[in-house]
């Protein structure tokens, strides 16, 4: 049996149909505020990772978007921020299922959904790029042709 989800979000599908990943190769330029996208491969190399890290994953967490506190094989990574740190789709059942979460090295998925499902994070990239306001707590600024991500401050 597969330790790898079967069951993925419409829009995740389509998400992956459009791209196989976006690597800029340099911190915080990416579409996605502080994130570079994944490509297929990367992913699947990704969940092999986290399934040798966390071989017995806990399973107290049961529904979509609670802390889980480990990598669950539930957890479809889509990109990476060049520190470790992975945003990942959680695959689990509930009323949160597709949700878009961050997992962090010593804080795992503690700080909760970012976006509900990969189509609001891409509304709220592009909203954010098209009336220049932050994103995920970065600001996209446009320099020499290039995006760029800055920390937005209150």
């Amino acid at each position: 049996m597969s330790r790898f989800p079967v069951a993925w979000p419409g829009d995740l599908v389509r998400f992956y149909q459009l791209h196989d990943g976006a690597y800029s190769g340099q911190m915080w330029s990416g579409i996605l505020p502080g994130w570079d996208l994944l490509s297929l491969d990367a992913m699947i190399s990704t969940m092999e990772m986290y399934a040798e890290i966390f071989p017995d994953p806990s399973t107290a967490a049961v529904e979509a978007g609670e802390t889980a506190f480990d990598f669950l094989p539930s957890f479809v990574p889509i990109a990476e921020d060049g520190t470790g740190c992975t945003l990942f789709v959680d695959t689990r059942p509930g009323d949160r299922f597709g949700c878009v979460t961050g997992f962090m090295h010593a804080d795992a998925d503690t700080y909760g959904p970012i976006w509900e499902s990969v189509e609001a994070m891409l509304d709220d990239v592009a909203d954010a790029l098209e009336h220049g306001r932050p994103s995920g707590g970065w600001q996209p600024t446009v320099e020499d042709n290039a995006l760029t991500w800055e920390p937005a401050y209150d």
